[in-house]
């Protein structure tokens, strides 16, 4: 018999929850949107979830955001059933591991091309075995801290490098971003002595593992280990927390030696794919 997906019924919650923490290093968005909006709520993160299952236990779970991302977490490669849940859904992008947002978008039906369409190597840490730099005339301090142009100006900066946003845009989700990290508290300004010289941060957060994000030296600055210090002050103040793993994947070799050099291992592919215009699933 064909196995489909089920939508999650109320005595699978738990079991949800367990089998995304298993595989959070790919699942740390669905599982934030999770913890903080729920299941089928208002909020445009608030997630909806099918599962499969065999012999009663979870084997596969396909996620998709209220606003339309989806995340798939199909280690046997469902797609033909996780393609029949999205027929006639509006999508709006893909976050997850590579091979497994490429063979899904193969089999939906979009024909329009992504705004943003990344695919690069992820990483894991143990911070355990985080290789901390010298840190000496360095200290890490909230956003607040830096005069709020400049956090903003690097912002767009990163928005258009790694992202690719329009100058004009990058600008105006800037002003947004830096105002929704500070109330957050999830990214850091690095100083040395009073003068910025870095930012980093965290995308997602859970008690165990962080996924980060965000992490931003100016062209003038680069080459100076700039943030590799950022990163690690980050991961050594979540660490005091009870954070024990760290996932992140990165946009260019050089910010991949940046992160082997702290002790991240290369784990495997890391997708996001955005469209400018959300279009609809045919499956």
């Amino acid at each position: 018999m064909t196995k489909v997906f089920d939508p999650i019924g109320d005595a699978d919650r738990e079991a949800l929850v367990d089998f995304m923490f298993a595989h959070a290093p790919i699942m740390m968005f669905p599982l934030t949107n999770l913890t903080r909006y729920g299941l089928g709520g208002d909020s445009p993160r608030a997630i909806s979830a099918w599962v499969m299952k065999d012999e009663g236990a979870i084997t596969d779970v396909l996620t998709i955001s209220r606003e339309g991302m989806v995340f798939p977490c199909c280690p046997n490669g469902p797609w033909d059933a996780a393609a029949a849940v999205l027929k006639g859904c509006t999508i709006k992008g893909f976050i997850g591991e590579g091979p497994q947002v490429a063979a899904l978008r193969r089999l939906i039906g979009l024909t329009k091309p992504a705004e943003l369409d990344a695919t690069e190597p992820a990483f894991l840490l143990n911070i355990s075995k985080l290789q901390l730099p010298d840190t000496n005339g360095f200290t890490l301090r909230h956003l607040s801290a830096a005069p709020y142009t400049l956090m903003v100006k690097w912002r767009a900066d990163y928005e258009v490098e790694t992202l690719l946003v329009p100058e004009p845009a990058a600008t105006k989700r800037a002003e947004q971003q830096i105002r929704n990290f500070m109330a957050t508290d999830s990214h850091r300004v690095l100083f040395k002595g009073d003068t910025p010289v870095g930012m980093t941060g965290f995308n997602a957060t859970l008690p165990e593992i962080v996924q980060v994000g965000g992490v931003y030296t100016p062209p003038a600055l680069r080459g100076r280990g700039y943030a590799r210090v950022a990163l690690a002050l980050h991961l050594t103040e979540v660490a005091i927390d009870g954070v024990t793993e760290a996932v992140l994947s990165a946009a260019n070799e050089a910010a991949a030696r940046v992160y082997q050099s702290l002790g991240f291992e290369r784990t495997g592919e890391f997708a996001l794919v955005v469209y400018e215009t959300p279009q609809v699933a045919h499956g």
